[in-house]
């Protein structure tokens, strides 16, 4: 019972987003469309503004997953290998306020470096609030590698970039590849501050274009659901390659 509560609403998007526009609110509703039709996905595709939208994604998700990698791992290497007063409390503090009480400052930032509608505001922005908890994640994850192998590649000579580049960084491919997945989830679905440091149609994200179809009178709800769908099947596709 609580499977079916859990996944109904996407059962539920996923009908949807077959339904002609006209039936999204018929009277009675209809779990499954009487007349499926794919006419909202060869929209949403053949739209270049969508088209646009997705490529925006894939490149601003890639580049902070990417540098919220290096980063993060190569800080938890350091947490978990050197001991300092307030390491536990610096990783603690960064944790303490929503990512929304920073939306302000970060735009007038940005407007004053002139990064409005660029890439680099939404990954500096994402790389700054998914870095804390992935520090967190693979600190916790980097405790449990048998330090022992560590210890003894440094009777061996082995540097500290040598012992982080060939030993540790195979070791917690599983803890980078978990990080990993939820920096992309994160920045692909983000849309506060997509919608904020982006006005420029051009560079909306796939979240912030979702926006575009909600009017000041019209609500294309059938062409939404239908975007909803096609931004889930990357999420998916990551989802199973790295299970």
């Amino acid at each position: 019972m609580l499977l079916v509560v859990f996944l109904f609403p996407y059962i539920w998007l996923v009908s949807s987003s077959f339904k002609p526009a006209g039936e999204i609110f018929a009277v009675p509703p209809r779990l499954l469309p009487a007349q499926p039709t794919l006419d909202n996905f060869a929209r949403i595709v053949g739209r270049a503004d969508i088209q646009r939208f997705f490529l925006n994604s894939a490149i601003i998700a890639a580049v902070t997953v990417s540098l919220n990698v290096l980063f993060s791992s190569a800080a938890a290497y350091a947490l978990t290998t050197f001991r300092f007063r307030g390491q536990r409390l610096l990783t603690l503090v960064t944790q303490l306020f929503p990512a929304v009480i920073i939306v302000i400052p970060l735009y007038r930032l940005w407007a004053s470096l002139g990064l409005l509608n660029t890439y680099q505001a939404l990954v500096f922005t994402y790389v700054a609030v998914t870095l804390p908890l992935g520090v967190w994640m693979l600190s916790g994850y980097m405790r449990t590698l048998p330090f022992e192998v560590v210890e003894a590649a440094l009777v061996d000579g082995c540097n500290r970039v040598q012992l982080f580049t060939t030993i540790v960084a195979p070791l917690a491919r599983p803890g980078i590849a978990a990080t990993a997945v939820y920096v992309m989830l994160v920045s692909w679905n983000e849309f506060i501050y997509a919608v904020t440091f982006t006005s420029a149609k051009e560079m909306r994200t796939v979240s912030a274009g979702l926006y575009g179809f909600l009017g000041e009178m019209v609500y294309d709800y059938h062409l939404l659901l239908a975007m909803a769908v096609l931004m889930a099947v990357p999420v998916a596709i990551v989802f199973l390659f790295l299970q």
